[in-house]
């Protein structure tokens, strides 16, 4: 064998070890990642909430306005009012005046003098009907799920990744090569 031809070999050899160690490190990591998603998304799911109920409320005011704005990654400054929303409602023959906090967007800005005494949308609690929300309470159980499939898709990923790794060595030479390049890009970048 010639030098070339045992240094190639020693460097695919090498390679398809480094691929082996970081798919056991992601099959780990991602599976650590896959079970706190799913025992996030089950505690989501089946904690015990109480029961509300979609009603429409009257605004009677909007007080308290406070502007703020938020600067995301791209450097894109949103506006927004922190708005307290005093509401009226009934339940059955009783009347409700509550308030509530309420976030206004950018887009929304325009509509907050124009909103009082008109109707909006709440969810109320039926055991203590003061406690009320603007978004329904099952959402919360909906990305529940979400958080759930998100975990199993992450846990069979590095689990597929890792069997494939270990089972076809020019795979295992390949993500090793990518891993060894990304991380020399990385340290000449900086």
């Amino acid at each position: 064998m010639s030098q070339t031809q045992s240094t190639t070999s020693s460097l695919y050899d090498g390679a398809a070890e480094l691929g082996k160690v970081q798919s056991t490190i992601s099959l780990w990591f991602g599976t650590i990642v896959s079970i706190l998603l799913i025992i996030i998304g089950l505690y989501m799911i089946f904690r015990k909430t109480s029961e509300y109920k979609y009603i429409s409320a009257k605004v009677l005011s909007i007080d308290n306005c406070i502007r703020g704005n938020n600067r995301d990654s791209n450097s894109k400054t949103t506006n927004y009012d922190d708005c307290v929303l005093k509401l009226e409602f009934v339940v059955g023959d009783i009347k409700y005046n509550t308030s509530i906090q309420h976030r206004y967007n950018n887009n929304e800005m325009q509509i907050i003098d124009s909103e009082s005494n008109k109707m909006i949308d709440i969810y109320y609690n039926v055991e203590n009907p003061n406690d009320i929300t603007l978004t329904n309470p099952k959402l919360i159980k909906i990305f529940g799920a979400i958080l759930i499939v998100i975990g199993v898709i992450i846990s069979g990923a590095v689990y597929f990744n890792n069997k494939l790794v270990n089972k076809n060595k020019a795979y295992a030479a390949y993500s090793g090569a990518q891993t060894a390049t990304s991380g020399l890009v990385n340290i000449f970048k900086n």
